[in-house]
């Protein structure tokens, strides 16, 4: 059974429940559906700006999309 992910929007907000792997997969499954030709992926804490960053470091790697703006932002 092909299940098609339905995304409508093109923001992935990180989670600490979700390994990094799920959101390379997400990212992913978006692409090729071609709902979206950019995402923002979005990560507020020490630990999901790391499981962001070796998601956005496996995406870029094996090709599967490229990095066309990097911003931070303090939280006060």
């Amino acid at each position: 059974m092909n299940k098609k992910l339905d995304c409508p929007s093109n923001v992935v907000i990180y989670n600490t429940s979700k390994p990094a792997s799920f959101y390379v997969f997400l990212t992913k499954e978006m692409f090729y559906n071609e709902k979206h030709k950019e995402i923002e992926l979005h990560g507020v804490g020490d630990i999901n700006i790391r499981n962001l960053a070796v998601s956005i470091e496996m995406i870029t790697r094996f090709g599967y999309a490229e990095i066309t703006r990097i911003k931070t932002e303090q939280v006060v």
